[in-house]
């Protein structure tokens, strides 16, 4: 894994193995993690996941997406208040009409939460 990510410009994993590697030859945390320019938490991240799962932990994984914020039926309205226009909505200004929206928007989280 070390010469495959090394080979495919993928720092992250070479960082990872490295970490790994050096770990198991006797290197401890705090002088690896100096070497590398990685900070301690991370380091024991790495080397748990080793522990845990194998070299298959040590690969990046996709991040979780958040949650959207607005509901299905709140993005439908957006879309065809955006679609029809700050005219359609009784504004005369562009900016004005963003203003509006953006007070609109919240208010409607708002109640949708109940904050």
């Amino acid at each position: 894994m070390r010469s495959e990510s090394k080979s495919k410009g993928d720092l992250a994993t070479w960082r990872r193995t490295q970490a790994v590697v050096r770990h198991l030859e006797g290197r401890a945390v705090i002088p690896l993690c100096e070497d590398l320019d990685v900070c301690r938490a991370a380091t024991n991240t790495w080397l748990k996941a080793y522990d845990t799962v194998g070299a298959e932990g040590l690969r990046p994984t996709k991040a979780p997406c958040l949650a959207p914020k607005l509901t299905q039926a709140q993005r439908h309205e957006l879309a065809k208040v955006v679609e029809d226009g700050p005219q359609a909505a009784g504004f005369t200004a562009d900016g004005e009409y963003r203003q509006h929206l953006t007070i609109a928007i919240s208010a409607s989280q708002q109640t949708e939460t109940g904050r």
